[in-house]
């Protein structure tokens, strides 16, 4: 298959050489099209060619050590996934504030407002209306609309 991969590499590299663009196209395209594969997927190779009763000279059958080593990367990999950051956790008390001052006011209120009522986050950092208007654009979609009163971003709860 790799050997395919270079073959078709080449050929695109070769064609239209004068036209720098449409090989830089091709070769993205390529490149993208190739599949990473993972250790999980290497150490079932492994396994399959190697079979059953394959033993390392300690005579340790080869599979069950295949077989643990999976396992670990599937523990470290579902370890990753199931956190969440400190800043995720302290943008998600922001959005809580936001929403919180959007329902005291009376008038749809501008991200600069908002930064002003709030002034500092939980962990006492102050706030800036950049990451007010951040934290609204990523969690507050369905929560938090965005309007604009002439070319003023404003937002009002949704």
């Amino acid at each position: 298959m790799k050997k395919t991969l270079d073959k078709i590499k080449k050929l695109a590299y070769n064609n239209n050489v004068n036209n720098k663009q449409t090989n830089k196209k091709r070769k993205r395209c390529l490149i993208m099209a190739e599949k990473k594969v993972t250790k999980t997927q290497r150490f079932e190779e492994i396994k399959a060619v190697l079979g059953e009763n394959a033993t390392f000279a300690d005579g340790e059958l080869v599979a069950d050590f295949l077989d643990h080593e999976i396992e670990l990367l599937a523990n470290r990999n579902s370890k990753k996934s199931n956190k969440e950051t400190k800043k995720a956790l302290a943008n998600k008390a922001l959005l809580e504030e936001i929403v919180t001052v959007l329902e005291n006011a009376e008038k749809p209120m501008t991200a600069t407002e908002i930064a002003a009522v709030i002034k500092t986050d939980k962990d006492g950092e102050p706030v800036s209306f950049n990451r007010v208007s951040a934290v609204i654009r990523t969690l507050g979609g369905d929560r938090v609309a965005k309007n604009y009163d002439k070319k003023t971003a404003v937002f009002t709860l949704a």
